[in-house]
């Protein structure tokens, strides 16, 4: 059964909090370690040249060292081209004021 990472609903749930809609929460598939969960926050159904938005929350781990890392980004789920990232960053699990500082500094309110 495929999990979320940890600090993936925490992710959502605070996107929320700050008045951003998610459509889904997609966990990673667990037999592709490279793949990641997604927040979707569009999803498109028109037959158009997208498939919407999405947070990627994947896991950054480091050799030698027990440290784990979230690695977000904000895609676009384009039918042709790929997934094109608008940004991508590491923030630590479990660091609330991390997620609320990444919510804020990308979605700032009143914008």
């Amino acid at each position: 059964m495929n999990k979320l990472f940890a600090g993936t609903q925490a992710i959502a749930d605070a996107l929320v909090a700050h008045g951003i809609p998610v459509v889904e929460v997609e966990p990673h598939d667990a037999e592709e370690p490279e793949h990641s969960d997604r927040i979707w926050l569009k999803r498109f159904s028109d037959g158009g040249m997208c498939e919407g938005e999405y947070i990627f929350v994947g896991e950054s781990r480091y050799k030698d060292s027990d440290r784990v890392d979230l690695w977000v980004g904000h895609n676009s789920a384009d039918l042709c081209g790929g997934h094109p990232t608008y940004w991508s960053t590491l923030i630590p699990v479990g660091d609330t004021k991390a997620i609320q500082g990444l919510v804020l500094k990308h979605w700032p309110k009143g914008e």
